[in-house]
């Protein structure tokens, strides 16, 4: 256990901290990287067979590929993606560290052992701080609680579809290692340009406990909850959200080619071209040039 991290006013001590990334998504655009890219992850999947993992395939939101025990990828519009989850994150990162591209999802963990059962931690934790903080959670941010049956608490903040999403939860329930209450997870979500702009920090830093330690506590302080443990010295500056800037216009074509071009062709099978130009707000600069009667 870290000497850095302290247990603060319960007389049930931290036996063991871990954390780290436990999901990791990248995508790479250059070519000639994304070629080399994949030959390293098809030899990392070739030590998963061996190792007795099997090879399958995969798909996620059109890109197509294999997935093994340590790493799923997939291929789309001579894009590539890649990525991990689970306990294999951090080995699967530091193994394809030199074929990172932008950042997709970045999900950020610390686990805390406990010697003796905390049945109410996880209500600790929602609760609010009295203190002012930088980033307030808004009047509308969803706050929600689920029990399961065999036992698992999990609370959750935020959206799924947002930038950031959080969980605490009944670990050693959920993975059936620990009894009730004394194995505790925060876990942070992010995606978007919060993913992107973690994934500008280096694999270094991701894959280093302290870091994903220290920004998970940080973080969630932040969003105007209470931590019952604390680190000794200064809280971590964490990343705030920022916007996109909006898409050029070459982007924009790109997308019509490949999204709305095979849209309209679909719409044109069950309406007519006045109905389908109508809908797509092009009846004041574009006319149908099929007869009326065809």
């Amino acid at each position: 256990m870290d000497a850095n991290l302290k247990e603060v006013g319960n007389a049930n001590c931290i036996q063991k901290w871990t954390a780290g990334p436990d999901w990791f998504r990248t995508i790479l655009t250059q070519g000639s990287l994304a070629k080399e890219a994949l030959d390293a992850i098809r030899s990392l999947q070739s030590e998963d067979f061996n190792n007795g993992h099997a090879i399958r395939p995969w798909s996620f939101q059109g890109f197509k590929g294999m997935a093994s025990g340590s790493v799923r990828w997939g291929v789309r519009d001579w894009r590539l993606l890649w990525e991990s989850s689970g306990d294999l994150t951090p080995f699967t990162m530091t193994r394809l560290q030199k074929y990172v591209g932008l950042g997709k999802r970045i999900d950020l963990q610390l686990t805390l052992d406990f010697s003796s059962s905390l049945p109410s931690f996880g209500m600790q934790c929602l609760k609010r701080r009295t203190r002012t903080t930088r980033r307030q959670t808004s009047a509308g941010r969803l706050v929600g609680v689920s029990k399961r049956t065999d036992g698992l608490w999990c609370g959750t903040v935020g959206r799924r579809t947002h930038p950031r999403y959080w969980r605490v939860y009944d670990k050693g329930i959920e993975s059936g290692d620990a009894p009730k209450g004394r194995k505790w997870r925060l876990e942070l979500e992010t995606k978007g340009t919060l993913a992107e702009d973690l994934c500008k920090l280096g694999m270094e830093a991701l894959t280093e406990p302290s870091f994903s330690a220290k920004y998970c506590v940080s973080s969630w302080k932040t969003e105007g909850f209470s931590w019952p443990v604390s680190f000794a010295g200064d809280d971590m500056r964490t990343l705030e959200l920022r916007r996109r800037p909006p898409s050029p216009a070459a982007h924009l074509l790109m997308w019509a080619y490949r999204t709305v071009s095979p849209t309209a062709q679909r719409l044109l099978t069950v309406f007519t071209v006045e109905e389908v130009l109508d809908a797509f707000g092009l009846t004041d600069v574009a006319t149908s040039r099929r007869k009326k009667n065809a």
